[in-house]
């Protein structure tokens, strides 16, 4: 046999919320600028790195042209291999790892010391610095 168990209702329940108003035109339009305004801003800094990596792929020829192209038509990775074959290509490579390796073992070293600072120390402003 089992018994029932009464649950008692519970106090302060929220009745069912009604569908929000609709926004208005004002609102339609800000957010359409908004976005259009982004929008605009992402072509402008994205078309440089497009034009970087399409130049990087195109013949000398297509390169120095009076009228830019901004489609590619006959890529080609033939200036990679000049650039690899340049002398002293390998050690403008090796001494950008060195500057590469020592930038990052330096900004590790002096973000590890700021962050046992920030953790271990009470000074004023502290909170400031901690999210």
């Amino acid at each position: 046999m089992t018994t029932a168990v009464a649950v008692p209702p519970i106090r302060g329940a929220r009745k069912a919320r009604s569908p929000g108003r609709r926004r208005g035109s004002k609102h339609v339009v800000a957010s359409f600028a908004k976005n259009a305004v982004a929008l605009v801003a992402l072509v402008v800094m994205l078309f440089p790195v497009y034009w970087m990596v399409l130049t990087a792929f195109k013949p000398r020829s297509e390169i120095i042209t009076s009228t830019p192209d901004f489609s590619p038509l006959h890529s080609t990775l033939a200036g990679f291999s000049d650039a690899i074959h340049k002398p002293y290509f390998w050690d403008y490579v090796g001494n950008t790892a060195v500057v590469s390796v020592a930038t990052v073992a330096i900004s590790l070293a002096i973000g590890l010391l700021a962050a046992l600072a920030l953790s271990r120390f009470a000074f004023r402003g502290r909170k400031f610095f901690l999210v």
